[in-house]
């Protein structure tokens, strides 16, 4: 296998079952879930931790459950 192909199917495992945030505003974060703490969630998008204000988000699917 290439190494070209070889990052298709990294990628392609890592984004089937990414988390995604629901944003109150109405937008969405796909990422990985790394904590929560009473005021916060923390999420890896695109390698950086970034964090979002508990007020910020009004739902959070893991891996393959729907975002709708």
């Amino acid at each position: 296998m290439t190494k070209h192909a070889i990052v298709l199917l990294f990628t392609l495992l890592v984004t089937a079952h990414a988390d995604t945030l629901i944003l109150r505003n109405g937008g969405t974060v796909t990422g990985t879930w790394l904590g929560a703490d009473a005021d916060q969630i923390t999420f890896l998008v695109d390698n950086q931790p970034r964090t979002y204000s508990r007020s910020e988000v009004q739902k959070v699917t893991f891996g393959a459950e729907s975002a709708s």
